[in-house]
């Protein structure tokens, strides 16, 4: 998948939860660190990560996972990407029905 639809899905699916900080999340860079940058707290990146599996299809065991493999949108698509092998296509899925 490439970074940048995996971006824009990160970033409408983080303002759709938080939309009082849609701006600032928009400014977002790949590579910045979600939790650092304080508008993804633990809770919102567990969320991200079962709205990323219900889309891709991939399974993300975030209890195998090492902090910084899911520390930004770049890292956590390199887990996508690496899990995702019979998933070639993202699934069609309207943010307004993300996992919650």
């Amino acid at each position: 998948m490439r970074l940048s639809e995996f971006r824009a899905f990160v970033l409408a699916h983080l303002a759709s939860q938080a939309p009082e900080k849609a701006e600032a999340i928009e400014a977002l860079k790949s590579n910045d660190d979600l939790l650092e940058s304080g508008l993804v707290d633990s809770y919102a990146l567990i969320d991200l990560c079962l709205a990323v599996e219900a889309w891709t299809g991939a399974t993300i065991d975030i209890g195998m996972l090492e902090p910084e493999q899911f520390s930004s949108i770049e890292a956590l698509l390199e887990v996508v990407n690496a899990k995702r092998g019979d998933h070639p296509e993202p699934r069609k899925l309207d943010l307004g029905h993300a996992p919650r």
